[in-house]
């Protein structure tokens, strides 16, 4: 049947569902913890941690041979999506410390 969804799709919006929630989750421990939120920065995490599901999803065929047993591809992405923003955000601070001038 040329009409029915091909089951890439339904992993692809797993793995985006998956990505945003653990995104949503890091926004919430970062907002109780007194980080002040503003729209920009939230949709920023959110879009990090979708980059970071999917770029995890990506690589996770390559890696199922080093990761333990017990690490499963929605693990695997979910831990990626939540530490993707905060990966993200030290990565900039480090880069911009070594600008002449520093970190602004």
């Amino acid at each position: 049947m040329p009409n029915r969804i091909p089951p890439d799709i339904f992993s692809f919006i797993a793995v985006m569902v998956v990505s945003a929630v653990s995104g949503i989750v890091s926004i919430i421990h970062r907002i109780t913890n007194g980080h002040p939120a503003s729209l920009l920065w939230v949709v920023g995490e959110i879009m990090a941690a979708v980059l970071a599901g999917y770029l995890a999803s990506q690589t996770y065929p390559f890696l199922t041979d080093k990761l333990p047993e017990f690490v499963r591809p929605i693990v695997f992405v979910s831990i990626c999506a939540y530490s993707g923003g905060r990966l993200m955000e030290t990565a900039e601070r480090v880069f911009y410390s070594k600008l002449p001038g520093g970190y602004q």
